[in-house]
């Protein structure tokens, strides 16, 4: 739904802050390791990587993706 999309879109910001403040570390994020560089598209950044994969973890872990009813 349009709410759902908002919300995942101000999620998609907060972290996105969060990373720019320091709060968290993108190459943790989207490696699980901290030392490691992903490997990214062209135009990618370690910190888009970071965003996307928070806001893929929470796609993944709502009860719609996980049930089919």
């Amino acid at each position: 739904t349009q709410t759902e999309s908002d919300i995942l879109l101000e999620l998609l910001e907060s972290q996105r802050q969060k990373i720019a403040e320091g709060w968290l570390d993108p190459r943790a994020i989207a490696t699980g390791d901290p030392d490691q560089l992903p490997e990214l598209p062209d135009g990618s950044s370690p910190q888009d990587a970071a965003v996307w994969t928070i806001v893929a973890r929470v796609i993944l872990n709502l009860d719609e993706f996980v049930n089919k009813n």
